[in-house]
Formats: C-alpha cells, structure tokens, sequence
C-alpha cells in the first residue's frame, strides 16, 4: 500500500482510469489523496455504473454527486422493492448537475408516470442530449416523446430502444418526431415488424443507421429502405426473416455511405450476398455469422471486395455470452468509452 501511495499522481490517474466505477469509488475511501484524484474530472467523463446493482439510496448518491465534467452516463438496475423504476425528480437532477451530458443510457428501468408522479417527457432530458437509451426498460412512448418541437430540449440523433417488449408497431409514428434523429436501435423488438419499419422510414429520411435485428421483418423492409434512406451509412438485419430477394431489393439502390452490413443468422445466400457486393462498393464491414456460407463463399466476397471484413463469428464484446443478437449498440458503447479512456 505504501509503494501505491508514494507513486506519482499521473501514474495514479491512469491506473484509476483503467478501474471499473465502483472500484474506482472504493478506492477513493482509501486516504484523502485518493479521494481527491478519483474526484478529477478526467476520470467522471464517462461514468458506467454497471458494475453496480443500485438501489435507490446509491442511485440518488450517485447522482448528487454528477457535475459538469459527465459526457457520458450509464446506469442499470435501478431497484425499489424489487421494481426497476425512474423518478422524474431523479431526471431532473441529472439535468441539473450535467447539463452537458451527451449520452444517458437507463436499462432496465420503468420510465412512466405513476401514482403522485408527473410524466417524464424528453424535455426533461439535458439540453445537449445526443444519444438516448432505454433498453429493457419500460416506458410509454407517447407521453415521452409528447414534447419535440421545443428548440430548448435535446435534439437526439441517436435513440436506442433494444429488448423493449412495451414497443410496438403503434409507437414508431412517435418516434418520427425526432427529427434530428440519426440512428435508431430496434434490436429483440418482438412487436416491430414491416408495418412499423415502414411509418418510420417513410417520414424520416436521415437515418444512417437502421438496427431491426431480431425483430420480425422481413424482405419488405429493405425494399422501403432502399427508396427512403439514401445516407444510409450502417444496417443490421441479423436474426430477421431477411432472404437473398430482400438483398437483391436492396442491391437495387446504390448507396454511397453504406459501409457495415450483419447478415448473421438470417437465410441470406451466396447468391444474395455476391449480387449485393456488386452494386455496395463502399462496404467495409460484413458479418453472416451462422449463416449458410463457406469458406469459399467468403473469398469470393473478398476478391470483389478486398477492403472488406467479413466476420463469421461472434464479434461483440460487451453482449454476454447467452446473447443470441449480436448487441451493436453496446458496440458503439464500447468502442465510445475506449476512446473516453485513452483520452
């Protein structure tokens, strides 16, 4: 303990930087220097308290202690007699303290009004608010996104709804008030199939990224993507009832942005696949893993698209090892507190 006492404080900053947050909170009760430097504001601009099973004392803790310096915000877990909830009090602290937060993710949480409660609704969100995720997590998209036109509020571009079994096709027409809205994450939506895909796309056309993997569309999805989304940039159909005639629709519309394709566990073909790679030039990034191809099947993707990765396994780091989808929001997470990290 001596020796970890007596080293530098930028030695100490990144070793604290390499902890899990509630490691990082038990280090801070060790001595009044540590306490200090778990306190920078370096080590709290991506705060994820998932390593945590909060109750509602440590939930309000936390947040009291939020500040300025909190980009990022991941919390899960959240328990009261053993019902996730989400106080609109807690929502407005949150605000309160980070206003310059960028990203809130809430899983596993119950987000609706309740008895004595107000409603909470994305103006109650911070203002700078980019990305918004609620997965497993309980909520009425009506009355949450009632208030968008307000030029005060957050202008989301990112919004991730995955396993939420309270969306249906009747919600997305509420979604397509997010008119800044860039990316939109679907994934174990049971209740989301073409119908719902198609008021969405068909009133929105800024999406660059459609996550429906694991919902029940199919080959009619893409021939409304192909017509609606020209900057589409990424488009994740894994474990769908995609066939190689959706491809071919696809393959239809040429897109210049479109770099990532997941193809895992649907009945796409060679034959789909190879006539899709014919007409996306631009793709860099395909993953078919669990579907029916060949080794050989892979090289033949490759030798028309030399730039391109093509993934037959399980990629995702931070799904776990049950997951059956391959969890691409917390990809993007992932790879966004990386870079939080190194700097």
């Amino acid at each position: 303990m001596e020796i970890a006492q007596n080293l530098p404080e930028v030695v100490l900053l990144k070793i604290f930087r390499l902890l899990q947050f509630g490691d990082l909170c038990r280090a801070g009760r060790v001595c009044k220097l540590w306490y200090q430097l778990t306190r920078s504001k370096t080590l709290w601009r991506f705060v994820d308290a998932t390593d945590i099973k909060l109750t509602t004392q440590q939930l309000a803790k936390l947040v009291s202690r939020l500040t300025t310096a909190v980009h990022h915000l991941y919390i899960c877990g959240l328990v009261l007699n053993e019902v996730p909830f989400l106080t609109p009090g807690l929502i407005a602290e949150i605000s309160r303290n980070s206003p310059d937060l960028q990203t809130l993710v809430i899983e596993g949480a119950f987000v609706a009004k309740q008895i004595n409660w107000t409603d909470i609704t994305i103006q109650d969100l911070p203002p700078k608010l980019a990305t918004l995720s609620l997965r497993r997590s309980f909520f009425h998209a009506d009355q949450l996104f009632c208030c968008t036109d307000s030029p005060s509020g957050p202008q989301l571009k990112c919004l991730d709804v995955s396993h939420c079994w309270c969306i249906s096709d009747h919600d997305m027409p509420f979604f397509t008030k997010l008119s800044n809205l860039q990316e939109l994450y679907l994934e174990s939506c049971d209740y989301i199939s073409d119908d719902g895909v198609f008021m969405f796309v068909s009133r929105s056309e800024t999406l660059t990224v459609i996550d429906v993997e694991g919902t029940n569309i199919s080959d009619d999805t893409l021939h409304i993507i192909s017509e609606r989304c020209p900057k589409l940039q990424k488009l994740f159909l894994g474990k769908t009832w995609v066939t190689d005639r959706g491809i071919m629709s696809l393959s239809e519309k040429v897109f210049p942005s479109l770099e990532m394709l997941c193809l895992s566990k649907t009945m796409v073909t060679i034959t789909g696949i190879k006539y899709l790679c014919e007409s996306q030039k631009t793709l860099k990034w395909l993953k078919i893993s669990e579907s029916k191809l060949l080794l050989q099947d892979v090289q033949d993707i490759m030798s028309v698209l030399p730039l391109c990765k093509v993934y037959r396994k399980q990629v995702t780091r931070l799904s776990p090892p049950e997951s059956d989808i391959c969890e691409h929001f917390l990809e993007k997470m992932f790879q966004l507190m990386q870079t939080s990290t190194i700097t």
